[in-house]
C-alpha cells in the first residue's frame, strides 16, 4: 500500500505538470485560441460520441465497418499526429526527469499521467469511451468486453505513440538512424501520394478497404467489440487478450527507451582512426573519379542523402 500510495502521489504530479504547462501556453497564446481549443476538444468528443453511439440504431455491418474506420483512424492520428505536427510535449521527455531520484517505475507513472491528461487524449478518451458504451453495449459478453476494449484501446494509442517518439529521439543521435527516419518519412509520403491517386478505386473498394484496416494491431482492440457486439465470446476474448498483451508490450518497448535516452543521453564524440585508403577509391578514369567523389559527397552531406532518398522514392511513387 505505501507503493500504491506514492506512485498515486507521483502521478498527481505528472497530472499537475502537464496541466500547468498548458495553462501557461494558452495564457501567453491568448483568448482566441484558448476558446478554440475548448471548442475543438469539446465538438471532437461530441462528434466521436454521435458517430459510435448511433451503432445503436445501425445494421451490425454498418456499425461494425464504422467502428473499424473510425478506430484506425484515430489509432494513426494519436500516433503519427503529433510527430508530423511539430514533436510531443516536453512533459513526456524521459530527460527531463534525469536528475531525479525516481525508479523506472515511478518515472513511468510520471510520463504516462502527463501523456493520458491533455487535452488531445482526454477528448478522445472520453469520445471513445462514452460513445462505445452507448452505441455498442448489449446484454452479455459485451457488457465485460467493451469498456475493457474501450480502456485498453486507449492505452493502446499512448504507448505506441510514446514508444514511436523515443525511438525517433534514438535515432536521431546517428548519422545512420537520421537516414532511417528521413528514409521512413519519404516512404510515408510516397505511400500517402499513391493513395491520393488511387482514391477513386476506392469507393468500389471500400469493404475490402475497412477489413485491411481491421487487420491493423491498433484496430484490434475494435475488432474484439465488433466481436462482441454479435455475442461471439469466444473471438471477443481472443482479441481482448491479444490487445491487452500488444499493449503491455508496447508500454515495456516504451520504459525501455527511455531508460536507454537517459542512459545514452549525450552522443559521445568518437575519433575515427584515418586508413590508408586510395584517393578517389582508387579510380583511373575520369568517369571513376567523379562518380567517386559524388559518392564520397552522398555519405558526408546530410542533404545530398535527403534529396537522395526522396528522389528515388517518389520517383517509384510517381511511377
Amino acid at each position: 500500500w505505501p507503493v500504491v500510495t506514492s506512485l498515486v502521489a507521483l502521478a498527481r504530479i505528472g497530472i499537475s505538470l502537464r496541466w500547468r504547462l498548458l495553462s501557461n501556453r494558452l495564457r501567453r497564446s491568448g483568448k482566441r485560441t484558448r476558446r478554440f481549443m475548448i471548442v475543438a476538444a469539446g465538438g471532437y468528443t461530441m462528434v466521436t460520441v454521435v458517430v459510435l453511439g448511433r451503432a445503436r440504431f445501425t445494421a451490425e455491418d454498418a456499425a461494425a465497418e464504422t467502428l473499424t474506420l473510425l478506430m484506425a483512424s484515430m489509432a494513426l492520428g494519436w500516433v503519427f499526429g503529433p510527430v508530423l505536427i511539430g514533436g510531443v510535449d516536453e512533459t513526456i521527455d524521459p530527460t527531463k526527469l534525469a536528475l531525479l531520484p525516481m525508479s523506472s517505475t515511478e518515472r513511468y507513472v510520471v510520463q504516462l499521467a502527463a501523456a493520458m491528461t491533455g487535452t488531445g487524449p482526454l477528448a478522445a478518451a472520453t469520445g471513445l469511451c462514452v460513445g462505445l458504451t452507448i452505441g455498442h453495449t448489449r446484454l452479455g459478453i459485451s457488457l465485460f468486453v467493451v469498456p475493457l476494449a474501450a480502456i485498453c484501446a486507449v492505452f493502446l494509442m499512448v504507448g505506441a505513440a510514446r514508444s514511436l517518439a523515443a525511438l525517433l529521439a534514438i535515432a536521431q543521435r546517428s548519422r545512420v538512424g537520421r537516414d532511417f527516419a528521413v528514409l521512413a518519412a519519404a516512404i510515408a509520403g510516397g505511400s500517402l501520394f499513391t493513395m491520393a491517386q488511387l482514391a477513386r478505386d476506392v469507393g468500389a473498394r471500400a469493404d475490402a478497404f475497412i477489413e485491411a484496416l481491421g487487420w491493423l494491431p491498433l484496430a484490434w482492440p475494435a475488432r474484439a467489440i465488433n466481436a462482441a457486439r454479435r455475442g461471439d465470446e469466444v473471438p471477443a476474448l481472443a482479441w481482448l487478450v491479444a490487445s491487452a498483451m500488444l499493449t503491455i508490450a508496447l508500454h515495456a518497448a516504451w520504459i525501455w527507451l527511455s531508460n536507454f535516452l537517459l542512459l545514452n543521453g549525450e552522443r559521445s564524440a568518437q575519433g575515427r582512426r584515418r586508413s590508408n585508403r586510395s584517393i578517389l577509391s582508387g579510380a583511373s578514369t575520369r568517369f571513376g573519379a567523379a562518380f567517386a567523389r559524388q559518392w564520397i559527397y552522398l555519405r558526408r552531406s546530410p542533404n545530398n542523402r535527403v534529396g537522395f532518398v526522396y528522389g528515388t522514392v517518389f520517383g517509384i511513387a510517381f511511377a
